[in-house]
């Protein structure tokens, strides 16, 4: 099994507890067990680009990139998951949230929300964001950090 895994480029969170828990344990994890492959980068990334369309599993993590809706209705006619995770509350930010430095503009929430609407699947970090945006996708789980 192949599992691509993509985040924006250049984040500020990268070096963050949340980038390592939900990012990095996670893909170490999943590509220890036997047969299963795992990519996580950006989507900048020219072989990155190819693996999002032929994975055996997609997994965005708060994108906003209209170049993805294509990809999505692919994956979706060839009946390959994908899965969209948001891991902050985008509409209020907190300060001392490192991805707050980003300052997502109505456009870029709204191709996050489109994404995750599309998506066969949306992770949520916390219960709390369920009442947030859990309604973008009917499937919907929550995968609570681990920090």
């Amino acid at each position: 099994m192949l599992i691509a895994h993509v985040e924006p480029p250049n984040q500020p969170h990268r070096a963050s507890e949340t980038h390592v828990y939900r990012t990095e344990y996670v893909c170490q994890a999943l590509g220890a067990l036997p047969d299963v492959h795992i990519a996580s980068g950006s989507h900048l990334t020219p072989s990155m680009h190819t693996l999002m369309q032929c994975a055996d599993v997609l997994v965005l993590c708060q994108t906003a990139e209209y170049d993805f809706l294509p990809v999505l209705a692919h994956r979706k006619s060839q009946g390959l998951p994908t899965l969209f995770e948001i891991n902050d509350n985008i509409l209020a930010e907190q300060p001392w949230n490192d991805r707050c430095a980003v300052n997502l503009s109505e456009s870029e929430r709204s191709i996050i929300y489109q994404q995750a609407s599309l998506s066969s699947m949306l992770i949520l970090s916390s219960p709390m964001l369920s009442p947030v945006v859990g309604y973008l996708n009917k499937r919907s789980v929550v995968i609570p950090s681990q920090v």
